[in-house]
């Protein structure tokens, strides 16, 4: 056995049983002894999901299901620590289901298992993935939607206001600036149908420099506003991000509105926090592109 698999073997025998007074999901080992085997391109591990009813000594097994399940890609296996975290937010989904979920009667050991989230950018800890498994597209079916109805709203208002402590956004060759709307009630948004607006003004630094320039933004989606909690944190981690990238902006560099949105980060699960929104609009295919010589 290599070594990495050797490392998510000896993770998984740390992680598994996932035990619930109704389930229990084992790993099978093989008629050779291993938990995993490399075939085809992927990591395979033999899965057994139990039911149990009653309790103490009256306590049975109902229902047995195994099934052969792909724990990983190959192209997974280039970061081992990345997969012992995966392992661990897995098996830690894997429980929270067990333990407050339903509607498991019907699953099958490979409706629990989701190996694509480790093509994800975001998901590097154990609960950054814990978080992706249970977004409803995954493990978060299996789970009442409590989490949805706690959410508080946000308002337009309140995008205002964190806008207004976030800029001016300044670098050592452009300043970002908000334009303030000349009516009263927002300061700075504009709500639209279908979108938060606002209006920037690009000031750029020099002898040489061109006069400041004002451009458009759509900020974001309204429907967006449902989590105030998730989206004050893409504020933050979206400012975040333009100050970095205005302090490795390359001179004489244009730069417009368009190229600035990051709206679509919103679209991804895994990204609660500021440091995730942050980290998402520094990718390449966003701001980061930017900083490009």
């Amino acid at each position: 056995m290599s070594n990495d698999l050797a490392r998510f073997t000896a993770a998984l025998e740390q992680a598994l049983p996932c035990l619930s007074e109704t389930w229990e999901l084992h790993a099978v080992p093989s008629a050779a002894g291993a938990l995993l085997e490399e075939r085809y391109g992927v990591v395979r591990i033999t899965l057994r999901l139990m039911r149990w009813e009653g309790s103490g000594p009256s306590r049975s097994i109902v229902d047995i299901k195994e099934q052969d399940c792909i724990l990983l890609d190959n192209s997974a296996r280039a970061d081992p620590d990345r997969v012992e975290a995966y392992i661990a937010g897995w098996t830690a989904a894997v429980n929270r289901v067990f333990t407050g979920g339903g509607g498991l009667d019907t699953a099958m050991p490979w409706d629990l298992v989701h190996h694509r989230v480790l093509s994800l950018v975001i998901p590097r800890r154990a609960d950054q993935f814990e978080s992706a498994l249970l977004v409803r597209s995954r493990l978060g079916r299996f789970l009442p939607r409590q989490d949805e109805e706690a959410r508080t709203p946000a308002t337009a208002a309140d995008v205002d206001g964190w806008l207004g402590q976030a800029f001016p956004v300044v670098g050592p060759t452009l300043e970002l600036h908000l334009v303030e709307r000349p009516t009263g009630g927002l300061k700075f948004v504009t709500a639209q149908a279908w979108a938060l607006a606002l209006e920037l003004e690009f000031r750029r630094k020099g002898t040489n420099a061109a006069p400041p320039a004002r451009e458009s933004l759509a900020l974001l989606r309204t429907s967006t506003l449902a989590d105030g909690g998730r989206l004050q944190q893409f504020v933050l981690g979206w400012t975040a991000a333009l100050r970095t990238v205005l302090g490795e902006l390359p001179a004489g560099r244009p730069v417009h509105a368009h190229q600035l949105s990051c709206a679509d980060t919103l679209k991804l699960h895994t990204a609660r926090t500021a440091g995730d929104f942050e980290r998402a609009c520094l990718a390449r295919t966003r701001l980061g592109r930017l900083t490009k010589a």
